[in-house]
């Protein structure tokens, strides 16, 4: 660039030199500054790439400082067996899915197993199997993570878990709970999520509750938050309260919800969610993590009891830190109309009634939930 200058020669030039240096330091300083200050530190994920690419660091990688977390509880769309008369002629979740798209994650329980044609490998008259046509796994396509480690999901033998795993792997839904299955790791907006889930065990191929810690702690070293699903707890309508102890239904060890999920936090779970009663509980805090005790039945089709505290559950919303510290949350009233198709029920039964619960089951849990579904941390 050709300089122009007036009277004073060769020193204007100099002034007007050192003037441009000293701008261009202080742009370039500036910059740097914001670049840094704009990714958490503990991240330090510009650094390591900058070596990598000429892309800008601002364009690299933005960690949010929260996170969404949605949890429903047991799901069944639908049934060939023991009739055809047990399976809906249309995805019963159609009346929800708004409600699956309100969070960066979304995890569930499935009760069952996706297969088209096969005989029950369970020995018992009185015993439910269930078997989904295969294609019906696209209806879980808002799911991020589904549960397997349940009752229901060896109903069909190794064939009905190899088809189950091949429907959801077709669909691109991640799971956990079979064996070999211990956990799986979904990364979204920079942030690695895990997922794990465990059940009673009396059910051959699922992951049991003793089996939690270890696969916890190994879960927890790949991934920034942590969700853990178990399938615990007595059943009924008398099996709505957090016993703090180990539960039975028809003699059968279902393990202490209450312990289970100290010990799975104690571990490295940020989340904990558990289904299994058919009906819901009482929520909680522990170190600053959640706890769901119980979300009842989300989706259930055909051969399960809807009626009274059968037929409402929640959808939560969790909201965390990038550490999976509890931040807040919200409760979705969900009701099942019908044979069990479940609709956002207006009238808020669940949050009623987990209001309710609450009070009695878990009195001291650092929370507030308000009419409206707010969950909040309790002020000290």
């Amino acid at each position: 660039m050709k300089l122009i200058y007036l009277k004073g020669g060769e020193e204007m030039k100099k002034l007007l030199f050192l003037f441009l240096i000293v701008v261009f330091v202080f742009v370039s300083c500036n910059e740097s500054y914001i670049s840094e200050k704009t990714i958490p530190a503990e991240k330090a994920i510009a650094k390591e790439n900058t070596a990598v690419t000429s892309v800008p660091v601002l364009e690299k990688m933005t960690i949010p400082e929260t996170v969404s977390v949605i949890g429903v509880g047991d799901m069944m769309l639908g049934s060939n067996y023991p009739s055809e008369k047990y399976l809906p002629q249309k995805n019963i979740l159609e009346n929800v899915e708004d409600i699956l798209k309100d969070a960066n994650i979304v995890c569930g329980n499935y009760e069952g197993t996706f297969l088209d044609k096969g005989t029950t490998t369970k020995n018992c008259s009185e015993c439910f199997s269930f078997r989904t046509p295969e294609n019906y796994a696209k209806f879980l396509k808002g799911f991020t993570f589904i549960s397997l480690a349940n009752n229901h999901s060896n109903d069909f033998g190794s064939e009905g878990c190899k088809n189950t795993i091949k429907s959801l792997t077709e669909n691109k839904i991640s799971f956990a709970g079979l064996k070999g299955y211990p956990y799986s790791i979904v990364e979204k907006n920079g942030i690695k999520f895990g997922f794990c889930a465990f059940g009673p065990d009396e059910y051959s191929g699922i992951f049991h509750f003793s089996d939690a810690s270890k696969i916890i702690k190994e879960a927890k070293k790949q991934c920034d938050v942590l969700i853990v699903n178990f399938h615990t707890g007595a059943e009924g309508q008398n099996a709505q309260h957090v016993t703090r102890k180990t539960e039975y239904f028809l003699g059968e060890n279902r393990g202490d919800p209450y312990h289970l999920a100290r010990e799975a936090i104690d571990a490295g779970a940020d989340i904990v969610f558990m289904e299994g009663p058919h009906v819901t509980r009482a929520i909680d805090l522990y170190k600053n993590r959640f706890i769901a005790y119980s979300l009842g039945d989300f989706a259930t089709y055909g051969q399960f009891n809807t009626t009274g505290v059968y037929g409402i559950a929640p959808a939560i919303k969790v909201v965390v830190n990038s550490h999976g510290e509890f931040q807040k949350g919200y409760i979705y009233s969900i009701k099942l109309i019908d044979k069990g198709i479940p609709i956002v029920d207006k009238d808020k039964t669940v949050i009623k009634k987990i209001i309710e619960l609450e009070k009695t089951d878990v009195p001291k849990a650092p929370l507030i939930i308000k009419d409206n579904g707010i969950i909040e941390k309790r002020s000290k």
